[in-house]
């Protein structure tokens, strides 16, 4: 096996990966029956169904995070990307949990917990930018020729994506009079282009996972 800990610890984020997969398809049903619920068609019953559903899709999300931070701290002892990627998501949930105290306790001004939240953001892209790149360092490592190629166009390719991601998620911000039209088409851009870079990713692991063989 050619860098074992790395090939355990891609693998985990593969599987955590999978996992938010399962939370984002749990979390789409119980938005279908909550709409239901409040249209006053569902019943009791559906709507501890729907209470259920949201409570595995956290317990879900909790366990994928954490299975997460053990597959990059694997990751890292054979390639310094992912002890980057693991620092930047450590970070990451800093900011988070920082801009949620703030706006809880309704500190003024609000832009500042907005700020915070957009630096959870960019941190969060920045931290799957360099375990993508910790991924074409193992491809270049074993000398996988298919995957080195994959890699640099995939690469590129979700950077771009991202770099999109973050403006379109931090533009609100300093657009006060956003109109609904503007949000809403925003909002779609970033749910469609978040979604395209996830599964370019979730399909690199997948490969690089397989190399490591």
């Amino acid at each position: 096996m050619k860098f074992p800990h790395a090939y355990k610890g891609v693998k985990l984020l593969f599987s955590a990966q999978m996992m938010l997969l399962c939370t984002t398809i749990i979390m789409a049903i119980s938005a279908v029956v909550a709409a239901l619920t409040a249209n006053g068609s569902a019943s009791k019953t559906a709507l501890a169904i729907a209470g259920l559903v949201s409570l595995i899709a956290a317990l879900l999300t909790f366990i994928a995070g954490i299975i997460s931070l053990v597959g990059y701290g694997k990751a890292a002892k054979d390639d310094k990307h992912f002890g980057i990627a693991l620092a930047l998501i450590l970070f990451s949930v800093l900011a988070s949990l920082v801009s949620g105290v703030l706006k809880y306790l309704g500190i003024k001004p609000e832009i500042i917990a907005d700020i915070l939240n957009a630096v959870y953001n960019l941190l969060s892209e920045l931290a799957i930018i360099f375990a993508i790149l910790g991924l074409c360092s193992l491809s270049e490592k074993v000398g996988d020729e298919n995957n080195i190629r994959y890699g640099k166009s995939i690469c590129g390719v979700i950077i771009a994506i991202l770099v999109i991601d973050i403006v379109v998620s931090v533009l609100p911000i300093f657009l006060n009079g956003i109109t609904a039209t503007i949000a809403v088409i925003l909002a779609v851009a970033d749910g469609v282009l978040s979604f395209a870079a996830y599964i370019m990713y979730l399909v690199y692991l997948k490969k690089v996972a397989n190399m490591l063989k």
